[in-house]
């Protein structure tokens, strides 16, 4: 499979960030470590990375190509107010957009089932990330939580994350169309799961 190159991956991954108006930072596409700095970027309110920095990300990632070293993009929600789900069980796609609302975008991964769902916080809330430890099937990023862009190459080399919008519907009004997650449908997954974790496993006689 031919993978984009790593001017294609950052244009995709910008392209994306600015639609949703979210920060994007650079990371290996191996151990997906962040290859910057990034604490000042990922919350409510924090700067935005500026375009000198991006072409500094830009110039690294190309470096990095030239050495056979790939590069991948995180984008990172809470710095737009917003939060995807990262879903690894297929079947939980379908049911949290019935819970929270049908989601214009959806990142699909190279693996099969996996996806991410984004949505918009609810007003008034500050939502940091849930891990998929206390939810069943999925996470939750958000403030502190970065996840791949469309356009980002896959750990395995399998291929790429793709958007479900094709690419002229991803920047207009893109932001305004992603629903608000329901926090009550939220807190009731991370319940029936501390349920789960406490019984789940009780034995018959218990």
């Amino acid at each position: 499979m031919i993978l984009p190159t790593a001017a294609q991956s950052y244009a995709m991954s910008r392209h994306m960030a600015r639609a949703l108006g979210v920060n994007v930072i650079p990371c290996d596409a191996d151990t997906r470590t962040a290859l910057v700095k990034w604490s000042r970027w990922h919350h409510p309110g924090c700067p935005r990375v500026t375009e000198e920095e991006y072409a500094g990300f830009a110039a690294l990632a190309a470096s990095r190509e030239r050495r056979g070293i790939r590069t991948a993009w995180q984008l990172l929600p809470g710095s737009g107010r917003l939060a995807s789900f990262d879903v690894d069980d297929p079947t939980q796609v379908d049911r949290l957009q019935e819970l929270h609302g049908e989601t214009p975008l959806v990142v699909r991964s190279p693996t099969a089932g996996h996806a991410h769902l984004w949505y918009r916080w609810p007003n008034g809330v500050d939502l940091g990330c849930v891990s998929q430890e206390s939810l069943p099937g999925y996470a939750v990023k958000a403030r502190g939580g970065a996840i791949h862009a469309p356009g980002s190459v896959h750990k395995s080399g399998a291929g790429w994350y793709r958007a479900s919008l094709p690419v002229a519907e991803r920047i207009l009004d893109l932001l305004a169309r992603l629903p608000f997650l329901d926090l009550a449908a939220l807190d009731a997954d991370r319940v029936a799961r501390m349920d789960f974790d406490a019984y789940g496993n009780v034995p018959e006689s218990w």
